[in-house]
């Protein structure tokens, strides 16, 4: 021993840090375990070291945690003794943790996250090295764990934007014998289209004594999307053969087994697969003469080509109207082609129109006008999506080995209900029927019949409901209190959403220019009590176009 008090032992002897902590005194020994453990978890490298207790008035130096140094040990990284490295400057120096209380670094509470926060700063602080409860998380964010060596783990932070996850709870002390873990935070909620969050797990408590946290609960699923209808997006190509004008240029006179007969118009081509587009317009109906025709008994117009078939959520095409028959000579009778029907709707879209019957022009003799053609029917509304699931509920933490109860199971969130379908599309309207050109009128014409309003779309059918959470594992129980965490219950299943309201019936065709009337609108669905939703109801047939006389 040299004078003034101060030991020191021999160059060549190798001391560990437990080592030196079994000949040190009982403070600093209990502050250098907890730093040693904390920071070099692993095992211990020996080195040289002198130890000299000269007093126990500073057993730390004044320097930033952050430095990650502990006075006997070195310089962080180091395995050897030697001078401080340079001291910063006080104008750029961090700014330093308290050793003890609120926030401090050895001994104190975690602090609790702040309610603004994003990212990482949403978990909750960690207790001091040695001892303190882990801070509270926000906004999803982990709860902190408590200290070392005493201390219960902080509450998991609730989700706060639709369907975010809670945060999960805090652990008790790693090397704690005592200690409650924390409870998770609970889901948020979804909105539209989203699910619900989930509950965070509940911590674990001390190693020997200590209550498991509660999972969190999870967050009600959001509503399904409701259906909407595509829009249409171009048409595809127009039928042919497509005679000219309003007659059908250009007429033919050919007598075939005594009647002159125009061609008939070709269909219009379908939507695409896979895309929005409307169907094509039906080809226009060739015209027929009997001028300069060889002996005939009858001539008669073609007919309009069909529409076509919208794809997606395309239109139904138009239907083509029939060419116009003419005799103006005695001899032979004359009748109108008929008019093409209009095109199907895709999702929610309107019928194509019925083409117009061809009409007549006579001199002495008879003729018939040619029906109009029928209106498409509305496509069938969307259907509205299903409920998004609900968010599962957090698993309980374990209890203490020997004392305890395991933490609660979270329940699982409810299913969100089904979307809403969307409404049918309107049907088309009937084509007019064929009427008398002749000027002036020196026949009898009977006027073609207007054709029939297509019916209305059925309206799309409520989506299902979403499926409940499922619930949370109860922790596991103590050996002597053998109480384990009850699970949680499971969600519940969303209810169907509403089916959506039919389409409006197309307006039938006119009879020797009297409009028919329109269709009725078609009643929509309810939606089920349980699962599934309800089936839209049917639109109302159009007016078959009937002479109001």
């Amino acid at each position: 021993m040299s004078d003034g008090g101060r030991v020191t032992g021999t160059s060549g002897q190798r001391v560990t840090v437990r080592q030196w902590v079994s000949a040190g005194a009982g403070g600093a020994a209990m502050i250098g375990v907890g730093i040693a453990l904390s920071m070099h978890p692993g095992e211990l490298e020996t080195m040289h070291r002198e130890v000299a207790l000269a007093s126990f008035d500073s057993l730390l130096p004044a320097e930033d945690i952050a430095a990650e140094q502990v006075w006997w040990l070195g310089p962080a990284g180091s395995n050897h003794r030697g001078s401080r490295t340079a001291t910063v400057s006080p104008a750029v120096a961090a700014p330093r943790a308290p050793l003890v209380g609120t926030g401090g670094w050895l001994i104190g509470n975690g602090a609790d996250a702040p309610l603004d926060c994003t990212g990482a700063a949403c978990n909750g602080r960690n207790g001091g090295l040695l001892w303190g409860d882990g801070g509270n998380g926000a906004n999803g964010g982990k709860g902190g764990n408590g200290g070392l060596f005493g201390g219960n783990g902080g509450r998991g932070g609730d989700g706060t934007s639709p369907g975010q996850d809670g945060g999960a709870g805090g652990n008790a002390g790693r090397f704690a014998q005592t200690g409650d873990g924390g409870d998770g935070g609970d889901g948020a909620d979804g909105g539209p289209g989203i699910r619900g969050g989930n509950g965070g797990a509940g911590g674990a408590a001390g190693s020997l004594h200590g209550n498991g946290g509660n999972g969190g609960n999870g967050g009600a699923g959001g509503t399904g999307l409701d259906g909407a209808n595509p829009a249409p997006v171009g048409r595809a190509a127009q039928g042919t053969p497509s005679y000219r004008g309003s007659t059908g240029l250009p007429t033919t006179n050919t007598v075939v087994d005594g009647a002159v007969s125009g061609k008939a118009g070709g269909p219009g081509a379908d939507g695409t697969p896979g895309s929005n587009q409307s169907g094509g317009q039906g080809g226009t109906g060739q015209g027929a003469s009997g001028f300069l025709a060889g002996p005939h008994q009858f001539v008669v117009s073609g007919d309009g080509g069909d529409g076509g078939d919208g794809a997606g959520g395309g239109m139904g095409g138009d239907g083509g109207n029939a060419g116009v028959a003419q005799q103006l000579v005695p001899g032979a009778a004359v009748f109108g082609g008929r008019g093409g029907n209009g095109g199907v709707g895709g999702v929610g879209a309107r019928g194509g129109d019925g083409g117009d019957g061809g009409s007549v022009d006579i001199g002495y003799t008879v003729g018939f006008g040619g029906a109009g053609g029928d209106g498409g029917a509305g496509g069938t509304g969307a259907a509205g999506s299903t409920g998004m699931a609900g968010g599962a509920g957090g698993a309980g933490g374990r209890a203490g080995r020997l004392t305890g109860s395991g933490g609660a199971g979270g329940s699982g969130g409810a299913g969100g209900r089904g979307g809403n379908g969307a409404v049918g599309g309107q049907g088309g309207d009937g084509g007019d029927g064929g009427v008398d050109l002749s000027d002036p009128v020196r026949g009898t014409v009977t006027p073609g019949d207007g054709g029939d309003g297509g019916s209305g779309g059925t309206g799309g059918a409520g989506g299902d409901g979403g499926a409940g959470g499922a619930g949370g594992r109860g922790g596991a129980g103590s050996e002597q209190d053998n109480s384990a965490g009850s699970d949680g219950a499971a969600g519940s299943t969303g209810g169907g959403g509403t089916g959506g309201g039919g389409g409006t019936g197309g307006t039938g065709g006119a009879r020797d220019r009297s409009a028919g009337g329109a269709g009725t609108v078609g009643q929509g669905g309810s939606g089920a009590g349980g699962i599934k939703g309800g089936a839209g109801g049917a639109g109302g047939a159009g007016g078959d176009g009937s002479s109001a006389d």
